[in-house]
């Protein structure tokens, strides 16, 4: 198997380009997930800034007055400005769940909202109570599907992030996903009256896309090893049809035909070696 000179070209260059694009999907893919981590964080948690003030709102003055429909109309304008939301929840200073909605789902103040996170997350972080320090802060705060709980000043789009002490810890990174974003809202006329709103993160759009983009690059690739094949079967024919030439003519002389000449007139080893074949069979005539 693989004897013939233009088989093991072709073998080998498939081997190369099959590395080559197979590197090139791995890291496409991992960048492409480490930028789209990112573009989730920063999307939810600026739609949670612009919301959690109507969405406290609209409890206040629909849900609290029973007015369900009024406030059902609501929450589906604000999970219209992001999809990658799929809950929130509604807390009182005191840790008390007030509201808790999951998309798809019918279970309304169950408390259960922090406990609610991917697939991918820890049993102990899924099966979580609803956290009071994050409640009872001044500043959101994300929950990472680590576990990890850190709290963000954020300043004309900056963002310093700290634990519950304000100590700075380190930074949210690409590779990091959240689950939930607790954010408080106090109201300065009236200081008894202090909520806080959770959201639900989900990264299934990046899977999707993530897919679509494996999908994509698989194509690619297959495109990639059929033309790497042609091009190797060409590459391969270039070379060995001197070969088999050469061979040709050798077999000749040396069964005495001293009239043949091996017709190669590259400047390659294989046309020197067919013009010292050619002068031995002229020396020969001699």
């Amino acid at each position: 198997m693989f004897r013939s000179i233009k088989s093991q070209i072709i073998v080998a260059l498939s081997f190369i380009i099959i590395a080559v694009l197979g590197a090139t999907a791995y890291l496409t893919i991992e960048h492409e997930k480490r930028g789209l981590n990112q573009d989730i964080f920063k999307k939810a948690f600026s739609f949670a800034q612009l919301t959690h003030q109507g969405v406290v709102d609209s409890f206040e003055q629909n849900y609290q007055e029973g007015a369900f429909a009024n406030f059902e109309r609501d929450l589906a304008s604000f999970y219209s400005l992001n999809e990658d939301v799929t809950s929130l929840a509604v807390y009182s200073y005191q840790g008390e769940s007030l509201f808790s909605d999951e998309i798809g789902g019918d279970e309304v103040g169950t408390g259960s909202f922090l406990s609610l996170g991917s697939e991918q997350v820890d049993e102990v972080i899924l099966n979580a109570e609803p956290d009071l320090e994050r409640l009872q802060s001044l500043f959101p705060s994300v929950q990472t599907s680590t576990g990890r709980v850190i709290y963000i000043e954020s300043t004309d789009g900056q963002f310093r992030y700290t634990n519950f002490n304000g100590q700075n810890v380190s930074p949210i990174e690409d590779t990091d996903q959240i689950i939930n974003i607790v954010y408080p809202f106090r109201d300065p006329s009236d200081i008894t009256t202090s909520y806080s709103v959770g959201y639900k993160v989900s990264y299934q759009a990046l899977d999707e896309r993530i897919e679509q983009l494996f999908l994509r690059l698989s194509a690619i690739a297959i495109l990639g090893i059929v033309v790497a094949l042609f091009i190797g079967l060409i590459v391969a024919q270039h070379i060995t049809s001197p070969l088999k030439k050469l061979s040709k003519g050798a077999v000749k002389i040396g069964k005495g035909d001293l009239e043949t000449r091996i017709p190669i007139r590259s400047k390659s080893e294989v046309g020197k070696l067919a013009a010292v074949f050619n002068q031995m069979a002229s020396d020969l005539q001699v």
